[in-house]
């Protein structure tokens, strides 16, 4: 008959491996961190005024998904926010487009 050791593999720990894996709180940082990235503003003014104007919503919106997730005692909740937060992004435009001149 084949007996199993119960004792543990040298370097062996009870401690569990860390989970790797995508949770709630790493999915909102990440679309909080991709929703803020922004390229620099062209040197016209107007062009500016409209990085500005962009860089503006988007901020907003992080900080609403911010309030959300601050607000919410569950994983449950946190995915919630995030869910929100992509909707609002996607809403918006991808990159700031600068006025083209001839």
């Amino acid at each position: 008959m084949l007996e199993v050791s119960t004792t543990p593999a040298p370097g062996a720990t009870d401690s569990p491996a860390p989970d790797a894996g995508p949770t709630a709180a790493r999915h909102l940082i990440v679309l909080i961190l991709d929703c803020l990235t922004m390229p620099d503003p062209a040197p016209d003014p107007e062009d500016e005024a409209a990085y500005l104007r962009l860089a503006a919503r988007r901020s907003m919106v992080a900080r609403d998904a911010c309030r959300t997730a601050l607000g919410s005692t569950t994983e449950q909740g946190l995915w919630r926010a995030a869910e929100r937060l992509y909707s609002a992004v996607s809403d918006l435009p991808v990159v700031y487009a600068p006025r083209v001149t001839s």
